[in-house]
């Protein structure tokens, strides 16, 4: 007959016939108190998102588990598009984003380069966080190197000045360039 684990509950190799841990992590784990994690009450529940039964609490899991996996958390905390307060922006701006980089012939409009979509950005020209629009007159598309760049001097400009235009400073930049 094989002795068990006191701490987590696991067979002991034969060879090690005197000892009542597996590993020394059990041994200190005992030592400091630790409860035994294998004696933890076992629970089956539902999922509330995909219906899965799954385990709970033992070793590992947390008794207070809801969701049978992160997925289904994220899920659960989604809403729904027929939902009162749904945020429509997010796919709004990406339809928008594609339109104008289509409609710009996927042009930067600093550099004048063509670029696949994927290296294209749609950049505010008055930033949001000052209350700038996604308005068509407020956005352009820019390749990302010249987003970053635009990005950067408008923070400088911004914290430099506070009478800052990023009209003028886009204007500015295109003179020096052509």
């Amino acid at each position: 007959m094989s002795k068990l684990c006191l701490q987590c509950g696991l067979e002991i190799p034969k060879w090690k016939n005197n000892i009542n841990y597996c590993s020394k992590e059990c041994f200190g784990k005992s030592r400091l108190g630790i409860p035994n994690l294998k004696l933890r009450k076992r629970i089956i529940k539902i999922c509330p998102v995909c219906g899965k039964e799954y385990e709970t609490g033992g070793r590992a899991g947390s008794i207070n588990q809801i969701y049978c996996s992160v997925k289904c958390m994220n899920y659960s905390k989604r809403k729904s598009l027929n939902e009162p307060g749904f945020n429509r922006s997010r796919t709004i701006w990406k339809e928008l984003s594609k339109q104008l980089k289509s409609d710009s012939n996927y042009t930067c409009k600093l550099c004048r380069e063509e670029f696949p979509e994927i290296k294209l950005n749609t950049h505010h020209v008055i930033p949001s966080s000052r209350r700038g629009t996604c308005d068509r007159d407020n956005l352009m598309v820019l390749c990302i190197g010249c987003h970053a760049v635009i990005e950067r001097l408008t923070k400088i400009g911004y914290q430099q000045n506070s009478e800052f235009s990023p009209q003028k400073l886009i204007e500015d930049i295109k003179k020096n360039m052509y």
